[in-house]
């Protein structure tokens, strides 16, 4: 009797492993998609927004997507550090936004007007012309340094993800700066941090409600929307594949059980 249940367990097994495997690759496939896109949601916490007016971070901070945010000040300017000089965007902004790891110095207080300056690795890397020259082998931090031949002072290096130079000070010290230069600061500019990946799309949508105008790509948004309906057509059809095997399984074993009860 046990061997013919067992003949029969294999005959039958098939349909209802096909549905099972079905699933399993369904639910997977759904599980890396949704992965990948909140991977690259993650790279976009970061938001520049428009502006028309420095007050206005205060409506984009109150959205409960909004975890934090600043102003930001651009300002072109040359910067030398001992005998190197580059070219460089300074981004007048709260040390708080700064993304990347402090890996040398420390961040520079928020209330100070001296231009205290905070570079990445590659905005460092554009002050060498010398090839026999290695960025980690110069006193970046006691160099004498100025901005446009301004006396300033760079206070920290950090390592982040962008092969982009950057280099930053604080709003106030920003500010100053254009004053001193005969400019009248105004900002155009802010950056917020989104709590989470998930909400990217929703404060996308007030933005819009609200004319605010940001670096989202639009056309990544609409990709992310059409693979997070692909997500949920794969999970519902995993669903359905694993119901589909279970029904076929309590099927079977009704099937195997009346044939080996007649003829076992």
């Amino acid at each position: 009797m046990m061997s013919y249940r067992i003949k029969i367990w294999k005959k039958s097994a098939f349909p209802s492993l096909f549905f099972l495997i079905a699933a399993a690759y369904l639910f997977g496939s759904a599980f890396y998609l949704k992965r990948q896109v909140r991977s690259e949601q993650k790279q976009s916490f970061g938001v520049t927004v428009s502006i028309n007016r420095e007050e206005d971070l205060q409506a984009l901070l109150a959205m409960k997507e909004v975890k934090g945010g600043s102003v930001l000040y651009e300002i072109p300017a040359t910067i030398s550090s001992g005998i190197y000089s580059s070219d460089l965007v300074i981004q007048g902004i709260d040390s708080s936004m700064i993304p990347g790891i402090l890996i040398e110095g420390e961040p520079y207080a928020e209330a100070g007007s001296m231009p205290y300056l905070i570079l990445n690795e590659a905005a460092l890397k554009t002050f060498l012309t010398d090839d026999t020259a290695v960025v980690e082998q110069i006193s970046w931090l006691r160099n004498e340094t100025t901005v446009d031949g301004t006396s300033a002072k760079i206070c920290g290096i950090i390592r982040d993800e962008s092969k982009q130079p950057a280099v930053y000070m604080s709003v106030k010290a920003a500010k100053s700066y254009l004053e001193m230069k005969g400019q009248i600061p105004a900002a155009h500019l802010a950056v917020v941090e989104l709590i989470d990946a998930e909400t990217i799309e929703q404060f996308q949508e007030k933005l819009l409600e609200m004319g605010y105008d940001s670096n989202l790509d639009e056309n990544q948004m609409t990709e992310w929307k059409m693979e997070k309906m692909k997500i949920r057509y794969q999970v519902l059809a995993g669903v359905i594949a694993l119901l589909a095997f279970i029904a076929i399984l309590v099927s079977e074993i009704k099937r195997i059980n009346f044939l080996t009860g007649k003829y076992g």
